[in-house]
Parts: structure tokens; C-alpha cells; sequence
């Protein structure tokens, strides 16, 4: 037997094959998790403009919250960002009455379907939350 060093033409061709298809596979999945961090990105934070005009929401007088459907001002510093609030009316009693608080914040550029986030809450006309009656 004599000492053979260096690559054989079939393992040679071999890794010509093999390293493309794992170089492929590399870059794909860099792709894919450049992709779904964009979307994370902005779920987060439609989440938490949501959860920020609920506040509001709750932090004002209930019979400043008309029945009905509105849209609410963006933020200034998330332009991408479209908001919408929906009321209506769930059960009357007498002089207390609920009402259905629903916020929807949705984005111009994702390619999530509509709405992107959505909160409801509850507001009854004698509770007090924060400043708001």
C-alpha cells in the first residue's frame, strides 16, 4: 500500500456540492430570523401603544366615551402605526350601565393581518379609574 495525501476527484466534487447547500441553508435561515424579528419588533410594539391608549381610555371620564367607532390620534414618534377605538354598549341596569371598550392598533407597513393588536375592557358608568369619573 502506498501513502496517499490530499483529495481524492470524488471527494473533491463532493464538497463542491455540500458546502453550497450549507452556505445556502446558513443564509436562508439569517433571513428568516432577520424577517420574523422585524414583525416581533413590531408586534411589541403595537402591543404596547395598545396597552398605552387603554390607559387613556381608562383614565377618561366615562361619559367622554361616546358609543360608536373613532380613530384615535397616532403617536408621533410610531407614524407606522394606525389607531382605532370601537364602543358600545353591553348591559344597562337602572342608572348603571357597561360599556365595551375595544382598541385596535394596526400597522401601514407589517404584513400581519388587520388588527395587529386589539384589547377590550369593560367600563362601568360609576367606576372610577385613575383621574377619570
Amino acid at each position: 500500500m502506498r501513502n496517499q495525501k490530499g483529495l481524492t476527484l470524488v471527494t473533491l466534487i463532493a464538497l463542491i456540492v455540500v458546502i453550497p447547500v450549507l452556505l445556502l441553508g446558513l443564509i436562508h435561515f439569517t433571513y428568516t430570523q432577520s424577517i420574523e424579528g422585524v414583525k416581533l419588533r413590531d408586534f411589541l410594539t403595537a402591543q404596547h401603544l395598545a396597552k398605552q391608549k387603554m390607559a387613556e381610555m381608562n383614565n377618561t371620564a366615562y361619559a367622554s366615551l361616546p358609543v360608536g367607532t373613532a380613530a384615535l390620534p397616532g403617536e408621533a414618534s410610531f407614524p407606522a402605526f394606525q389607531f382605532q377605538r370601537v364602543i358600545s354598549n353591553v348591559a344597562t341596569s337602572g342608572a348603571v350601565s357597561v360599556r365595551q371598550v375595544e382598541i385596535m392598533v394596526d400597522t401601514t407597513t407589517g404584513s400581519f393581518s388587520p388588527p395587529l393588536v386589539q384589547l377590550i375592557t369593560y367600563r362601568q358608568s360609576d367606576t372610577t379609574f385613575g383621574n377619570g369619573t
